[in-house]
């Protein structure tokens, strides 16, 4: 982990950016080149995916309370701020959002275990981000209120889903700010598969954050994961000690894919409560013509040199 241990604090953003992004290669390589993966790209104005989603997670936790989880060949596309963005983690190998997810709790295990976390992935362009950033205190209150579930916070029917919804609501549990936070039924599989363009993709969409006890999240690891968490506990049990990189390598060593959504939060509705977000434009941007959806609602063009790359009904935007 790079980065000093920061004070203790209640509330944590944990960011996931070890994934390539390869959805999208075929269109930054025509942009810039290279595959870049898409978090480090400025798609709008002057900030990167991730710099959007570090900024945001610091109007709502403070920006030393926030973990990123990239991968260790990404080193090089970080940018000189990210020293002064709270604890980078660098994954040994990319084994998928599951062991992301947990090798960073591991430390906030260690450090705060009563602490909420706010899981997000950091390749979502989501406006207005104040907006955002109130709401998702709101899910965050609901966390504390129901602290033994997940609480789901997105967007119910977004454009940029095409007006589909990504699970099964079913009581309504109670209200948080005049909105309500809804049992899950189940989730909508075939809507969350949306995007996997490519044959044998079935990586699921992630359109969601998830806020929880960082206590809630680690239980629920281990009646479903025993063997990996007893990994994760290793860690754990390490951090701050001269055997955490060792424990860190170790996790990830022979360890198969697993996806935080498919493999684990599809498997347990039961264990959520979803909290919809109001007024937002929210998406993932996995594919060219998500991001012409959005450049559309925001009525706005993409940086310089990318808008001849994109499509727009088999024409590219240069010509419409």
């Amino acid at each position: 982990m790079h980065g000093q241990k920061p004070p203790h604090n209640t509330l944590w953003s944990l960011i996931l950016a070890g994934g390539e992004g390869t959805r999208m290669h075929p269109l930054i390589t025509s942009w810039i080149g290279i595959p870049l993966p898409k978090q480090y790209c400025t798609f709008l104005g002057t900030r990167s995916l991730l710099q959007h989603t570090w900024d945001r997670a610091d109007q709502v936790s403070a920006p030393p309370h926030k973990i990123t989880v990239v991968a260790a060949h990404h080193y090089a596309f970080l940018g000189p701020e990210s020293p002064l963005r709270g604890q980078i983690l660098f994954q040994p190998k990319n084994c998928g959002t599951g062991p992301g997810v947990y090798s960073a709790l591991a430390y906030l295990k260690a450090w705060n275990p009563q602490a909420t976390v706010i899981i997000c992935p950091c390749d979502h362009a989501i406006f207005p981000e104040n907006r955002f950033c109130q709401q998702i205190l709101h899910a965050v209150e609901a966390a504390e209120q129901w602290p033994h579930r997940l609480i789901l916070f997105g967007h119910a029917a977004s454009p940029t889903y095409h007006q589909a919804d990504w699970v099964v609501r079913q009581d309504i549990m109670g209200m948080v700010h005049g909105m309500p936070v809804w049992k899950v039924q189940a989730f909508d599989e075939a809507m969350l598969r949306d995007g996997s363009h490519e044959e044998g993709d079935r990586r699921p969409r992630f359109p969601f954050v998830v806020v929880a006890k960082v206590d809630t999240v680690w239980r629920l690891g281990w009646r479903h994961f025993p063997q990996f968490m007893h990994r994760a506990e290793t860690l754990r049990v390490t951090v701050g000690t001269p055997h955490e990189s060792y424990a860190l390598h170790s996790m990830y060593r022979e360890l198969s894919q697993w996806n935080f959504v498919s493999d684990f939060l599809m498997h347990i509705p039961e264990e959520m409560g979803v909290l919809d977000a109001q007024g937002l434009l929210w998406s993932d941007w996995d594919s060219p013509e998500d991001i012409v959806d959005m450049l559309r609602a925001l009525n706005t063009r993409p940086t310089a040199g990318l808008e001849r790359f994109i499509p727009q009904n088999g024409v590219s935007l240069l010509t419409t």
